[in-house]
């Protein structure tokens, strides 16, 4: 997002701010959404819990001492606490899966979302060059879910 930190949770990618918006973002401003925040994520995206050295631990709205899961976490809260009608969030392994059974939200994962302009893993850690990222659209209702995907 054009202005803001994409640090996958790093805190030697925390003074690194976009140029310009990926294509996923601009394409979400042209359905008519305004991106307002951006939200938390454990170290390298690759955690079932939420938590990094930056921004410290995302905790789950229905019981504050208990994660939302990982690794789109944060982005799991905010929708299941109220604060947003529906988010995105980046999937290898289960991350907005598991965040979607602990916070009682919906999604789908899918490869059918561009990835182009993204701050890529490949990017940031050498070795992980083919590890497969899909987008996923976080909702409250399954009708949600629908209408962001068409």
């Amino acid at each position: 997002m054009k202005g803001k930190r994409s640090t996958i949770g790093l805190v030697r990618s925390h003074n690194g701010v976009a140029a310009e918006d990926g294509l996923f973002v601009s394409m979400i401003r042209q359905m008519g959404f305004i991106p307002f925040v951006r939200t938390n994520v454990p170290q390298n995206n690759m955690s079932f819990e939420t938590s990094n050295n930056i921004y410290g631990r995302a905790n789950n709205p229905w019981r504050k001492n208990r994660t939302p899961g990982g690794s789109s976490g944060g982005e799991g809260g905010l929708i299941c606490g109220g604060g947003s009608l529906f988010g995105v969030g980046s999937d290898i392994g289960g991350s907005c899966r598991i965040l979607a059974a602990f916070c009682g939200l919906n999604t789908i994962m899918s490869q059918r979302f561009s990835k182009l302009g993204e701050v890529s893993y490949g990017q940031l850690n050498d070795g992980l060059l083919n590890v497969r990222v899909a987008y996923c659209p976080i909702t409250r209702s399954v009708d949600d879910l629908v209408t962001f995907t068409h």
